[in-house]
């Protein structure tokens, strides 16, 4: 196994307005679940994420993906929850992610917003 790092910004009006005190879930495998909270910035920390060797990457295969995938949830109140699948980490390298958080309507309901991000085709 290696490393690889994500940071996680979470802002409203087209990245014009961080959004402090997200909470965040990141889940890797579907059943690693680590939580963290945003700063008064709207990012988190460096954030550790295990991956493949990056051996991998020079010679990709069906078998053998060269990233791993986290899907990440962004919560706060007065805006939508928002959910991104399949965010790609890889070894060695920072991803760096923007959430863009949507105000829910005074009487609107929190439905998740879902963001399904599309494969590599490696």
């Amino acid at each position: 196994m290696s490393v690889g790092y994500i940071i996680l910004n979470t802002t409203a009006a087209q990245k014009l307005i961080p959004v402090a005190e997200t909470n965040i879930t990141l889940s890797q495998n579907g059943y690693e679940n680590k939580f963290f909270m945003t700063d008064e910035n709207g990012k988190t920390p460096i954030l550790e994420i295990n991956t493949p060797e990056a051996i991998f990457s020079e010679t990709p295969s069906p078998e053998e993906k060269p990233f791993s995938v986290v899907n990440v949830t962004a919560e706060k109140e007065g805006f939508f929850t928002t959910i991104i699948n399949d965010v790609q980490v890889f070894p060695e390298r920072i991803t760096t992610l923007y959430i863009n958080m949507v105000p829910v309507p005074e009487f609107g309901s929190n439905t998740p917003l879902t963001i399904n991000t599309p494969p590599q085709n490696l």
